[in-house]
């Protein structure tokens, strides 16, 4: 059930508190001490509540979107340039990697000078 006003124009009027149930759809007590301007401006914005956005949306058939046409093909694309490219920088164009020395190199005799 949408949150209502009813309460605070209540306290604000000084009548009694109505019964629950009383509010409109779309939330607002629209009573008669409101004024008419605010009531249609209020009026015209559906408020919905969460339960029956997602049950809308439950029973409506979804069309295949781009995403769904071709996201996995594109993702697959990606990672696959992904993956050539940084083989071809790692193997191709001589970048000096500065890998361990250890085993290679072996040290020179100290000199007494």
């Amino acid at each position: 059930m949408p949150f209502c006003f009813s309460g605070l124009f209540a306290r604000v009027s000084g009548s009694n508190l109505h019964p629950a149930g009383s509010c409109s759809n779309y939330g607002f007590n629209f009573n008669s001490t409101m004024f008419p301007l605010a009531k249609n401006a209020l009026g015209r914005f559906p408020v919905r509540s969460i339960q029956q956005m997602v049950t809308r949306q439950s029973h409506q058939k979804r069309t295949a979107d781009f995403h769904d046409k071709y996201g996995n093909a594109i993702l697959v694309g990606g990672v696959t340039f992904c993956i050539a490219a940084w083989t071809y920088t790692a193997t191709q164009i001589g970048i000096e990697w500065n890998l361990s020395p250890v085993g290679r190199v072996t040290p020179k005799e100290w000199r007494d000078q």
